[in-house]
Order: structure tokens, then sequence, then C-alpha cells
């Protein structure tokens, strides 16, 4: 890995880019041809027959082509999807431009969008980007280390938005929002799907999946369910000296199930329940540098996650407004542990295994009601309430054989052999209120405002000691720690229409991440130091210009987007010189950069397509007493360039039979997992990492056949990396996989 590398003056960034200009160039050239083709005489089918997927959205609350929403928003088809061969809510990561997703291991990862994040390892604090499945937001509000896998069979699209989204989503979208929507029951007809595949990793095991869906009419266009199944094993291919061989190996199943009543044609319920178990025997975490797959590690590195979901959402449906409602409520069970060990014997002079182990449970409730206006009309608005109860309850234990009668830096000696023995329970209230306005100036301009009030009401008890006198925790103790905090989060946009396929917008938009308290004690036991026992909430302003195209009877789209992002307040996860960690607000940043999508289909069989963003993502300014940052660091996370590029080629191979085959290209550039980077060779860094896959697909009738290799050149660089306590360590590519899949629709 480069340890001293700038994107500008970098040949492996030079040589990326001119990779992609030289598709690029084929696709101007392919779209040259396109347009000769589309001569003034040719007949409207033939033109509309091979034209681009039209997709509608819901991200601004009503269902709109994505190309006439004035902001930076991709979305992903059912039909992309399973081309691309996305199979989870981290593969839409590579498909669009200004998005990151660093997994620290299955289940456990930190999301990020236009470069806005403070670390790339989890903590107390609200993750930067907001995940929703379906209208239930599915991250934690503290502590937010599990991210449900999400998986993508039987969806209707996912969609990205990108920039704040703090008028319509509120605190957990500070710099944007993925949103996962399922396909919901059909009241007409009978349905049902399966796809299952197989794979092998090499250095590592056989992998196996399979899905099933099946929608049943119970009554013909009233009431309907659907039902959706699903079970994944991933091989591994660490090996571990401590517990053998393939240990990063791991088991993901669940389901959810819908049902859909319509009494009338203005009205629709839908009743839902869904859950998700991932079971990860162990992490993908090797030495830092060590470019092996093999690791020491005495005890499993994972994170577990069970979580349930449950919803109701209605649709009343009048003349000259949309009435919505939609409850949830989610329930997750989740256990983390780690390997504590090297920490725990310099701390205590002992050799013996120390486990970190976190158990947690989350309850959170949430209620939203909108109405919103026809959309026939030159004013449109749209208003809104919202209310969420939240509740955590964490007990974090580390133990370690042999501490038990050693002498305590409190006095006396230690009873148990616990280093740590703690609990947490946070409690949290959310209430707030919303609009937006948007009134046509003219019939091709649009001028659109809007804002959102938000009260957030925090009451965090720490439960020290629980066990008895501990080292981090001290003696038993309970303290309990109220907070509040409200923020205003406008946005203003004025978007015009040159043409039915041109979209140009201006766009400024707020975003708001709530505080907390620290989980730590008023002094550090190791050296006396005064440790904060809160902090604020950190804002930012987002200004964007942007602009969406359909070219030739819509058989180009190009969409580009140039933003400035300033940050205040950055809530940074930062440790005291002893190690401990907990949450300051570091000072101010910025991110600015472009972001470019094209897709081109020249002719009814070939389609070729890009994505790609430049983001600069720097501190500004350092608060005082926070430790390790400083002015023009990068932001953690954050890639300066990355690239995503396809071609897809389909060709008739009999009457009823089709062969499809895909190739695509993705490159992340260098990052940082923290602060103080800047011209330092010694800073933990990972990606500069390129990938290659391909697909093959038979298409006949109603079956489907496949076969694909991811990482097609086997390239293994560090695609996630970490201060593991006192040591290093990175998660590295995953091996060439190759595989087939089958899928059947009936």
């Amino acid at each position: 890995m480069n340890t001293c590398r700038s994107m500008r003056f970098s040949p492996n960034v030079f040589m990326q880019a001119s990779r992609i200009a030289i598709v690029l160039g084929g696709l101007g050239m392919a779209t040259t041809a396109a347009a000769q083709v589309a001569t003034p005489a040719q007949p409207a089918a033939a033109s509309e027959s091979f034209a681009l997927e039209e997709i509608i959205v819901t991200a601004t609350r009503r269902s709109e082509s994505i190309r006439d929403v004035p902001s930076s928003i991709s979305a992903v088809s059912q039909a992309q999807l399973e081309r691309s061969g996305a199979r989870e809510a981290r593969d839409v990561v590579r498909l669009v431009p200004g998005l990151a997703y660093t997994e620290n291991s299955s289940g456990q990862a930190i999301l990020a969008v236009r470069g806005v994040q403070s670390t790339a390892v989890f903590g107390n604090l609200q993750q930067t980007v907001a995940l929703y499945h379906d209208d239930v937001p599915v991250l934690d509000l503290v502590i937010p280390w599990t991210v449900p896998r999400l998986q993508l069979f039987d969806v209707e699209r996912v969609e990205v938005l990108r920039g704040p989204q703090g008028t319509l989503f509120g605190a957990g979208a500070l710099s944007g929002a993925i949103r996962v929507i399922s396909n919901k029951p059909d009241l007409a007809q009978i349905e049902a799907a399966t796809e299952a595949s197989l794979t092998s990793t090499a250095g590592g095991g056989i992998g196996r999946s399979v899905n099933a869906m099946v929608n049943v009419p119970l009554v013909t266009d009233q009431l309907a369910v659907r039902a959706v199944g699903y079970y994944d094993f991933s091989p591994g291919w660490i090996d571990n000296s401590n517990f053998g061989t393939d240990t990063n190996r791991g088991n993901l199943y669940g389901g959810r199930i819908q049902a859909r009543w319509k009494p009338a044609n203005n009205f629709e319920l839908t009743a839902g329940a869904s859950i998700e178990v991932n079971k990860p025997h162990d992490s993908a975490y090797v030495a830092y540098g060590s470019n092996s797959d093999t690791s020491d590690y005495r005890v499993r590195n994972f994170n577990t996650d069970n979580t349930r979901i449950f919803s109701l959402n209605a649709v009343y449906t009048m003349s000259w407004a949309t009435l919505t409602s939609s409850t949830s409520y989610l329930e997750r069970k989740a256990t983390s542990s780690l390997d504590f060990s090297d920490y725990a014997n310099v701390l205590t002079g002992l050799t013996a295994v120390s486990p970190l182990i976190d158990r947690f449970t989350t309850k959170n409730f949430v209620q939203e009601v909108r109405l919103s206006s026809s959309s026939e009309h030159p004013f449109k608005w749209l208003v809104g309430g919202f209310f969420e109860n939240y509740e955590l309850n964490l007990r974090e234990q580390i133990e370690q054989l042999g501490v038990a009668g050693t002498t305590s830096p409190y006095g006396g000696v230690f009873p148990t052999n616990n280093l740590e023995d703690i609990g947490i329970r946070t409690k949290i209230q959310d209430y707030a209120v919303f609009g937006e306005a948007s009134y046509d100036i003219t019939p091709d301009l649009m001028f659109t405002a809007g804002a959102r009030y938000s009260h957030y009401s925090l009451e965090t008890t720490n439960l020290g000691g629980i066990s008895g006198q501990t080292l981090f925790d001290g003696p038993p103790s309970t303290v309990t720690k109220p907070a509040s905090n409200g923020a205003v989060t406008p946005k203003f946009s004025l978007s015009y229409k040159p043409s039915k396929d041109a979209t140009i917008y201006a766009l400024a938009s707020k975003g708001f991440r709530t505080g907390n308290t620290n989980l730590v004690s008023p002094l550090d036991p190791f050296t006396g130091q005064s440790l904060p026992q809160s902090f604020e909430p950190d804002t930012l302003w987002n200004y964007e210009i942007g602009t969406k195209t359909r070219l030739f009877s819509n058989r180009l789209s190009v969409n580009a987007a140039a933003f400035y992002i300033d940050w205040q307040k950055i809530q940074l996860q930062v440790r005291t010189p002893s190690g401990l960690p907990y949450t300051a607000n570091a000072g101010t940043a910025s991110s600015k950069g472009v972001e470019l999508e094209v897709v081109g289909r020249p002719t009814s069989s070939f389609e070729v397509g890009t994505s790609l963003a430049y983001t600069d993502a720097k501190l500004k300014s350092v608060a005082a007493g926070v430790p390790g940052a400083q002015v023009g660091d990068r932001l953690p996370g954050s890639a300066p360039f990355t690239a995503y590029v396809y071609g897809e080629y389909g060709v008739p191979v009999s009457a009823a039979a089709k062969l499809t085959l895909r190739a695509d290209y993705s490159y992340t550039d260098r990052q940082f997992s923290d602060l103080g980077n800047l011209n330092n060779p010694n800073a933990v860094q990972y990606g500069d990492y390129s990938e290659v896959g391909a697909r093959a697909t038979l298409d006949i009738g109603r079956y489907q056949f496949g076969l694909f290799v991811r990482n097609l050149l086997n390239e293994r660089s560090p695609v996630a990396a970490r201060t593991f306590f006192l040591s290093r360590a990175e998660i590295r590519q995953t091996p060439r996989t190759v595989g087939a899949t089958f899928r059947a629709k009936w």
C-alpha cells in the first residue's frame, strides 16, 4: 500500500482515469451512432423499444419521475439489481457516485455520503447516513454498531439520496439517506419466484444461498399477502491459528410477510413483519500490512444481529390531498465480541485471554403522519408530524482471568476478574414537525422551500461496576445524564426545465445530528485527565447545482452535480493518551466535489454506463483540546475518487432464449480510518483498489441461468483498516469468487 500518495500526482489514479476515459470515449462513439440512427423519419415505436427504464421514486414523499426531482438521487430498479448481481444493500455502493461503505465486519459498517464522516470505525455517535427499509429507519440512534444487511431479493428499487435530508427525514440523515423499497402485495394475480446460487471463493469454501417469494390474492383486487424468505451461507477464507480454517464464514437468514388491504379505491392499508438474523463466526481482520489471509487473534471478533420490524401503513386519497400514516416498531438483540487481550496484558501484566463482549437490545417506536397536496396544481405542499421513542440497554464486560485479588488504583484489590462491567441505558424521545411547498412560477420554473423542527430529549444512565469494583469503572455507581437539543433544518431549491427531458436545479439544504452523553467516567483512571461528559449536535449546509438530461429519445441519460458542504461542530471520536475513547466536537470541515452518472443504450442489445465522483473532504479548523486532528486532514472514510463502469450486451440465441453478457469495473481511491493523517506516513489507511467482474445470463421464458465471477483479477488490497486497541488491523478484498445462479418466476 502507498503511504504518501496524493491523488494529484498518483500514476494509479491517472491510470484509472485513462481506463474510464476509454469507456466514455466508446460511449461517446456509441451515442453518436445512436444519434445518426435516430433520424426524424424513424418510427417512434422503434425508438421507444430500447429506451432507458423510467424510474419513479418517493424520496420527496410523493411519487414522481427521478429526472424531475431537483436534487441528487440515484435509483436502482429490481431489474438493474439483478443484472448487476447486487444481493444486499452494501452491493449498491459501487453502483452510485459519492457513497462509501466501510465494513469492519459482517453487519458492522460505517456509511458516508460525499465524504461526510469523522471516523471509519464505530462509536457512541449517530451515523451520518440514514438507512431505511421502506419507511422504517433501521440504524440505532446511539452506538449504531449493527447495520442490517437488507437482502435485495424481491425489492422494487433502492434509492440513494445524496446531501442532507433533514427536512423530510430528520437527524439521522446528516449527509444523505439510503432507502430499500420492497415489492408490495399484488392484489390481482398469484405470483411466485425463487433464486438459488452456489459460489466458490479462492482459498476458501463453498457458499450457497436460496431465496423464495410467493404472492397470493385472498380477495381479488382487495386483499393479498406476499411472503419472502431467504438463507445465505458465506464461505470464509481467513485461517486463524487458534480457531481453525475459514473462520470468517457466516450465516444469514430471515424473511418478511406483508398483507395489503384495499377496501375502497381511495383507501389502502399495508401491514408487515420482517426478521433478519446475521450470525458471522469471525471477522476477516488480519494484521495491518501483513498481505496475508491468516490471523492469530485469541478471541473471535464478530457482531451478531437479530432484528425484527413490524409496520402498518395507511393511505387515504382525497381529490385535493393524500393522507399517509406510517407506524413502525423495531426490536434488536445483538452481541459484539472483540479481542482485548493485547491491551489488557499491558494494563495488568498478565498474559491471559481477555474478551470484550457487548450485549445490547434496542426498541424503537416511530410514528409519522403526512398530508400532501395533489400534484396537478402549480402550488404543491406537504406537511407532517413525527414521533420517535427509542430505548437502548447495553452491558459491556471485559474479563481477564487472574485480575481478581490484584491491587486496584482506587485502593484495595479487585474482587472479580472483570476489568469492566458496565450497564448503559439510553432513552430518547424525538418530536418533529415538517413542511415543504413548491410553486410553479412558470410552467418550466419551480421554487421549493421546506423546513423541519426537531426536539430531542435524551437520558443516559450509566451503571458502573455492576459486579463490583472494576478497572475502567471503579466502584459500583449509578449516574444519570439527561440532555436535550433541538434544530431547524431548512431546504431551498430552484429548478428549471428547458424541455420535458431536461432539469437544471440549484439547492441549499441543512443537515443535523443530535448530541449525546459520553460513556466514560469524569476522570481517566490512568492519568487523572478530566473527560467531557457530553457532546453537542453537529450541523452542515449543503449547496449544489445539478442537471438531469435525457437525449436521443431517452436512450442516453446524463446526470451531473457539483456541491460544497460546510460542516460545523464535527462530532469526532477521539482517545485519551491512555486509550480511552470519547466523543468531542472537533471543529469545522468542508467537502466539495462533482458527481456524474451516464447511461447509454445505442442499440436494443447494448447498454453502457458509468458513475464517477470526485470528493475533497478536509478539516478546516480544530477545537482546542482535541488530540490528534489537524487542519488539512482528510475526513476519515472519504475517497477522493471513485468510479464504476459497466457494459452489457444481449443477443437472442433462439426464438425463446436470450443471452446477456455483462462486465464491470470499479475503483476506490485511498482512504484513512482516522484524522491526524496529513503528511503522516504512519496514518492507518486503506483503499486504492479496483475490481473487475463478469456475468453471463441465459433467459429462457420464466427461467434464468447465470454464471459470474467477482474480483476476476483476484486483487487483494485493503478495503477497511483500523487501530485495534494497541495493534493495527485490516480487511482485504474478498478473493476471486465464481458462482452459478438459477432464477424462476411464475
